[in-house]
């Protein structure tokens, strides 16, 4: 699981968002650059993965208490056209749940950007597995 901000736009500039935020990209992506990302729209991420640490729920903390200081250019951001969000992104199996305290999900709020999840599913061995 990574928990990331994201922040995209057709004609985003990397280097713009950095300065901006005063942050470092974990990943950047110029719009049409090959492989693209989502359409071909230039993308900017920052966030934490599992070699942070295993838990959403730390690298929800750890990301938000990183933008905290930088609410109102991320609103900015969001005036000027781009697409602000946090997103959480992992692989889905069968059985296994993803659950945030309000304390964190409240937080998240606070910073006045979306929160989304972008799921990869693990193949299923027959079609009613995920009934197990």
């Amino acid at each position: 699981m990574s928990t990331s901000l994201v922040i995209t736009k057709s004609d985003l500039s990397p280097d713009f968002i950095s300065e901006k935020l005063s942050l470092n990209a974990s990943f950047a992506r110029l719009p049409g650059e090959t492989p693209a990302f989502r359409e071909g729209v230039g993308c900017w991420t920052y966030g934490y993965d599992e070699s942070f640490s295993p838990s959403v729920e730390d690298q929800l903390q750890a990301l938000s208490g990183q933008l905290e200081s930088r609410r109102a250019a991320l609103a900015e951001l969001v005036s000027q056209g781009y697409s602000v969000q946090i997103d959480i992104t992992g692989s889905v199996e069968t059985g296994v749940a993803l659950w945030l305290s309000p304390t964190i999900l409240n937080r998240v709020k606070e910073l006045g950007v979306p929160l989304s999840f972008t799921s990869r599913c693990a193949p299923l061995k027959d079609e009613f597995d995920w009934l197990s």
